[in-house]
């Protein structure tokens, strides 16, 4: 299960990595300096996929409560 956690990560990673690459290397760059619109929307866009490379890169805790260190011993 460990492997389908990393693919996810990386995967969230090459399409964090692709979106920014897009943004400034195509005029959507300018219209974001000229529209409030366009910003706002590429700034959601950007909290979101960073959301999803961190929840992607952490994913869920399979043991939230563990005991203490001296009782597992």
């Amino acid at each position: 299960m460990q492997a389908r956690g990393d693919t996810r990560a990386v995967t969230a990673a090459c399409l964090n990595a692709g979106g920014l690459w897009q943004i400034y290397s195509t005029p959507l760059v300018g219209w974001m300096q000229s529209g409030s619109l366009v910003h706002v929307a590429v700034h959601a866009h950007l909290l979101l996929a960073g959301y999803l490379l961190t929840t992607a890169a952490i994913g869920l805790d399979s043991t939230p409560h563990r005991a203490p260190h001296l009782i597992r011993r």
